[in-house]
This record gives C-alpha cells, structure tokens and sequence, in this order.
C-alpha cells in the first residue's frame, strides 16, 4: 500500500524536472543546430504571470520570417536588433540572446526531486522500522 504512494511521490516530482528538461534540451538543440542571424524586434507586449515578475513577449522578424519569443521585461524594445538562432525547418521556434532560459528552473527541480527522494526514503525506513 505505502509503495505505490512513494512511487507517486516521485513520480509527481519527476514530472516537472522532465517537462523543464525537454524544453531546455529543446533550446539547446536551436542554438547548437540552428541557423544564427540577425533580427529585429518589430513589437513589445507585457505579459503578466499569476505569480512573479511579468514577462515581454517579442516579436521578432528575421529573413522574411516572423515568430514570437520570451525575455525578460525591459531587455528589448521595438526596433532593437536581436541576434535569433532558428531551424530551417521550424523558423517558428526561435531563440535569441539574452532570451529567458530554462537553467535555473532545471536546478530548481532537480533539488526538488532529490530531496522528494531523500523523503520517500526516510518515510519508507520510518515504516518499515514501525516509527
């Protein structure tokens, strides 16, 4: 009864260190593989986040190709020009320089899973020993 509860323990904690990996590993993908160019940002629009700081959403236009981006707020303005790394045959999925990143989330979740882990450990030991 207690194993399938600490195994959905770590299966809940897994499940975001696995989305914030995917998608770092997709960003890295882009700039490794992708074509690097220049681009300028054509809008700006704020977005507020439930909880944190707001973000800007970019527009960002590029040999003849148009795709919206992440950064920071206050990073860009309309006009600036952007260094954008993109796949060919993707130019809809973009990364820019000084763009928001994935490392410091995939840290955070990673701490989180390891200690989710260290927990079911210790819950598992506390029952088996009748604690």
């Amino acid at each position: 009864m207690y194993i399938v509860f600490f195994v959905l323990l770590v299966a809940l904690a897994a499940v975001p260190l696995t989305v914030t990996f995917v998608r770092w590993r997709r960003l890295q993908h882009i700039r490794s593989r992708g074509v690097r160019t220049s681009g300028f940002v054509v809008e700006v629009h704020t977005v507020p986040v439930k909880r944190g700081r707001p973000i800007d959403s970019l527009h960002v236009e590029f040999e003849g190709n148009y795709a919206r981006v992440h950064a920071p707020v206050g990073k860009y303005k309309a006009g600036d020009k952007v260094r954008v790394y993109y796949l060919p045959e993707e130019p809809y999925n973009i990364v820019i320089e000084g763009g928001l990143g994935y490392g410091t989330l995939l840290v955070f979740f990673l701490l989180l899973f390891l200690f989710v882990c260290f927990a079911v450990y210790k819950l598992e030991e506390m029952v088996r020993l009748g604690v």
